[in-house]
């Protein structure tokens, strides 16, 4: 990514790379930043290979410091500040991160890393009031440091380390080969089809793995523009999208719900010409809504942070809705049943991914008990591909619950009750489980100010759905937690 950086500063000096409020930074601002703070690291002893912590929200100094990193030959560690104190700490022990590199705000966060685990030991601050400390992000970066034509900047083996709290919330770093991203995002490229001059918005956190395979990464390849926002409530985005000019939007499920309740006094953003949801099942309801708000295309994605954009809709024209459309590289999957043989078009099986494609490993050095050695990552996802060579998600392969005999996917059960106008949310949990059958019960979150019994609930389902999808038993529970995509986690609804 850094040589493309390179070529973009010195083809398009001008051209902005990011843009931030009433801000933007061009590529060559950007790119003499970006060695300014490399040359800094390597001065003050960073190795090629260290750990180096960046703690900070979604501001270019993020990207900044993310290359900066790279051009280093430091491998990033992306920490989330939403996550909770004590595994950021523990997370700093187990990578050993000596250097981090932090906004201000997040001073109570390095110093519970330092009173834990004795962590890290070299600090580089980005303060929003400027600062004279020569480890002060604002005075490294101050003077801009442009390396000579053919100069080798950063490493061929680079890596970056997301964190992922996966399918137990239990947070694990995984360790992603540069050269893969860099793979990943030309995917990407193909699928977006934009020619030219593009703009993206995406609203995950810039710690979050997706905004690097469906932003970050996809801008510097293609030396187009990225756009961030001071803030992900929908008001403050859709303004953007607008003032901006923003062709290409990046989110998840739960904030295209968010997007398509909004106010329709909001100003419609009249360049975006597509939209990007990943993370999680998109009802065709709520698409319909989203389409009709905005006359912009919905376009559903498969991926995950282990194995970056698997597959995607490619337009609103090729698109087939309720699938996460066409694998990118046909060659790089395969659907396993339980004695890991292929199955045929139209059947349920396991999604298995070529690992020359994808992360290289967790921390850990422990890949879901299957060797290192072996070709194919198992992703713990039931899907199917029909005729037309298109995926559709079935569930996570834990989540199945058994039912006299045959697995079922407790999402079908959760969208039928969601149907209820009482309804807000709904969940399938197995409370008893013999060899051949788990007894259901249904989690039900009331909508505000309403009022129903455990009967209208069940008589509704049983109205619904044939006998073997009927839950047993029903029950009311506060709204439950979500994670920082609005994304539920079924293993925590069980555990509480």
């Amino acid at each position: 990514m850094l040589k493309h950086l390179a070529f973009y500063s010195d083809t398009k000096p001008d051209f902005p790379f990011i843009v931030f409020g009433k801000n933007q930074l061009s590529y060559y601002q950007a790119y003499g930043k970006i060695n300014a703070l490399a040359e800094y690291l390597s001065n003050n002893g960073a190795v090629e290979g260290q750990n180096i912590g960046i703690l900070m929200p979604s501001v270019p100094e993020f990207i900044l410091a993310y290359f900066g990193v790279l051009a280093a030959c430091g491998t990033p560690v992306l920490l989330n500040p939403a996550l909770p104190h004590s595994d950021l700490a523990s997370i700093a022990s187990k990578l050993h991160l000596d250097i981090i590199i932090y906004f201000d705000e997040y001073q109570t966060i390095v110093t519970e890393m330092e009173y834990r685990r004795n962590l890290p030991s070299k600090k580089i601050v980005f303060s929003k009031v400027l600062s004279e400390s020569p480890q002060s992000l604002t005075t490294i970066f101050r003077s801009g440091i442009y390396p000579s034509a053919g100069t080798q900047i950063g490493s061929d083996s680079a890596e970056v380390i997301f964190l992922t709290s996966g399918i137990n919330r239990f947070i694990r770093p995984v360790i992603f080969p540069h050269k893969n991203l860099e793979r990943n995002a030309q995917d990407f490229l193909s699928v977006i089809r934009e020619k030219g001059v593009f703009r993206i918005l995406s609203t995950f956190p810039l710690s979050s793995p997706f905004s690097h395979f469906m932003m970050i990464n996809p801008v510097v390849l293609s030396g187009n523009t990225m756009v961030l926002t001071s803030g992900f409530n929908p008001e403050t985005v859709l303004t953007t999208l607008s003032d901006e000019n923003v062709d290409c939007l990046v989110t998840y499920p739960e904030y295209v719900k968010k997007l398509s309740f909004v106010s329709n006094s909001m100003e419609k953003p009249m360049t975006l010409s597509k939209c990007f949801s990943v993370g999680d099942y998109l009802s065709a309801s709520l698409l319909q809504k989203f389409e009709e708000k905005y006359q912009t295309p919905i376009l559903e994605i498969y991926g995950s942070t282990e194995a970056g954009i698997v597959s995607a809709n490619a337009n609103r024209y090729e698109r087939k809705i309720g699938s996460v459309g066409k694998p990118l590289k046909m060659e790089a999957i395969r659907i396993v049943n339980d004695y890991n043989a292929d199955v045929p078009e139209e059947t349920e099986g396991e999604l298995w991914i070529d690992r020359s494609f994808i992360f290289r490993g967790y921390s850990e050095d422990r890949l879901r008990n299957v060797p290192l050695s072996e070709k194919w990552f198992p992703t713990g996802d039931i899907v199917r591909m029909d005729s037309d060579g298109y995926l559709h998600f079935v569930a996570r392969k834990e989540d199945r619950i058994l039912r006299y005999g045959y697995w079922v996917n407790p999402r079908e059960i959760e969208l039928v009750a969601g149907q209820h106008p009482k309804v807000l949310e709904a969940f399938i949990v197995p409370v008893e489980k013999t060899e051949k059958h788990h007894t259901m019960k249904l989690l039900v979150v009331l909508r505000p100010n309403e009022i129903a019994t455990t009967e209208e609930i069940l008589n509704f389902c049983q109205a619904q759905l044939p006998k073997y999808l009927q839950p047993e038993f029903v029950e009311f529970i506060e709204p439950v937690e979500k994670d920082s995509t609005g994304k539920v986690h079924r293993n925590m609804i069980e555990r509480n």
